[in-house]
């Protein structure tokens, strides 16, 4: 478990590198980002990289794929059973195909935290008591580094995410509506977007997809198998969602100059929440691996 108390500024910019080329400052957040700050605890949830090798649906994976930009290195982790993983992009197919609780293999730097929010609206403390975990933030913040198909992102790149309604009432009707079990939920962009079936045996998968709609959402329940909901994160229009996300000034579709990702980041971290939130049932394992 990392934990920090430290202070994060609401304001911070990714000075992230391409190849060890220092790119500008770019600085992405979205519109409930401003004046926002607070302390808490960081809870680690284990992302798989870029580095896997999805199309075999198993957990090996690409290490020259792989790179941790703390260490300067290409070690590659691996998670626990335990583990709760929230996948990314085409790594979630690997995610997702492991199944019976397997490993899951995670580069060191594809992770990101949540500080979880304890307020009148967010009251979850009481199941993190079980983690010996103390709370003292009013926002959620997602802590993300190197994002799939984004090498210049590092550690140092943040996001908070406050309330679920900003993104879609929706899909917190979906989140906890349901019991889960298992530790594979999950959250890809393109181009898993299209392939739900891909998810359908997986009982243990939550898949929050992008929408191409303009507020569209919806939901594929096959009986006791996965959730899909499409949650309009990174898909377009996205102006109305993340008005100052650069993400909105280009066609996500085609990935070019395009930063859409980082709202994933965002709806993971509203998702993870609302799972502990509503699911006090949980086996306490599931939890090891924060």
């Amino acid at each position: 478990m990392i934990s920090s108390n430290d202070e994060y500024p609401f304001y911070i910019k990714n000075t992230g590198a391409n190849n060890g080329i220092p790119n500008e400052d770019i600085d992405v957040l979205p519109v409930w980002n401003k004046n926002i700050k607070g302390k808490g605890i960081h809870i680690r949830f284990y992302i798989p990289g870029c580095n896997a090798k999805h199309e075999a649906f198993g957990d090996r994976y690409y290490e020259n794929m792989s790179y941790n930009y703390e260490s300067k290195n290409r070690n590659v982790s691996i998670a626990e059973e335990t583990d709760l993983i929230l996948g990314t992009s085409a790594v979630s197919i690997a995610t997702a195909g492991l199944g019976k609780g397997h490993y899951a293999g995670v580069a060191p730097e594809s992770t990101f935290s949540v500080i979880v929010p304890n307020n009148k609206d967010v009251n979850i403390q009481n199941y993190l008591d079980k983690l010996k975990v103390t709370i003292s933030t009013e926002d959620i913040i997602v802590d993300q580094s190197t994002f799939c198909n984004f090498p210049w992102i590092t550690s140092h790149h943040y996001f908070y995410y406050r309330y679920l309604e900003f993104i879609d009432s929706f899909l917190r009707t979906y989140v906890t509506g349901r019991i889960y079990h298992g530790i594979g939920y999950c959250i890809p962009t393109r181009p898993q977007r299209d392939m739900p079936h891909l998810f359908i045996h997986y009982p243990h998968v939550l898949q929050v997809a992008a929408c191409d709609v303009r507020g569209g959402i919806g939901s594929n329940h096959q009986h006791d198998f996965a959730t899909v909901v499409c949650a309009p994160s990174t898909g377009l229009p996205n102006d109305d969602f993340y008005p100052d996300f650069p993400s909105a000034k280009y066609n996500n579709l085609t990935g070019e100059n395009n930063y859409s990702r980082f709202c994933e980041a965002s709806v993971a971290a509203g998702v993870a929440a609302l799972l502990i939130q509503n699911n006090p049932n949980y086996p306490q394992e599931i939890f090891y691996g924060f």
